[in-house]
C-alpha cells in the first residue's frame, strides 16, 4: 500500500522534493545555524557550513544506505531521489534561514521541536511498518 500526502515516504521512485524526514533535515538546519550563529560564525560561513554538511550527509546517507536506512524504517536497499537529495539540502538551508531569523535562544528550542517532531514521526512510521526494518539494523 502506497502512503499518500505531504510527508509520505515514496517508494515508487517518483522525483519527490520532500518526505517526512525532512523535519529530520530542516530540525539540522536550525540547530546548527543557531549552534554556529552562537558561537559567533557570520551569517554567510553559517550558511556555507551548513550547505556543505548538508550535501556530505546525502553523499553519506545513500553510500551507506543499507546499514542508515533501516534505522529509519525503511530497506536497506532504499535510495533517495536525486530530487530528494536536493530537496533535503535546501529543507536544511531553510531551517538556517529560520535560525537566522529568530534570536538565540529561541531558534535553538525550535530547532528542537521540529527535530521532536521528525523523531516521533519516524519512530511512529517504523512501528506501522515493522517488515521493513529487517531483523538486522546494522
Amino acid at each position: 500500500m502506497e502512503e499518500t500526502g505531504w510527508f509520505a515516504v515514496d517508494t515508487t521512485n517518483r522525483p519527490r522534493y520532500v518526505d517526512g524526514f525532512s523535519l529530520l533535515h530542516l530540525s539540522y538546519g536550525v540547530i546548527a545555524g543557531a549552534a554556529l550563529l552562537e558561537l559567533g560564525a557570520d551569517v554567510g560561513a553559517t550558511f556555507g557550513i551548513v550547505v556543505g554538511l548538508a550535501v556530505l550527509w546525502e553523499i553519506v546517507e545513500n553510500r551507506f544506505s543499507h546499514r542508515i536506512k533501516p534505522l529509519f524504517g525503511l530497506p536497506g536497499d532504499a535510495v533517495d531521489t536525486v530530487q530528494n537529495m536536493v530537496g533535503d539540502v535546501v529543507v536544511a538551508v531553510a531551517g538556517t534561514g529560520l535560525a537566522v531569523a529568530v534570536p538565540w535562544p529561541a531558534n535553538l528550542g525550535i530547532g528542537l521541536g521540529i527535530f521532536a517532531a521528525g523523531v516521533v514521526w519516524s519512530v511512529a512510521r517504523a512501528r506501522r511498518k515493522p517488515a521493513l526494518t529487517g531483523s538486522s539494523l546494522l
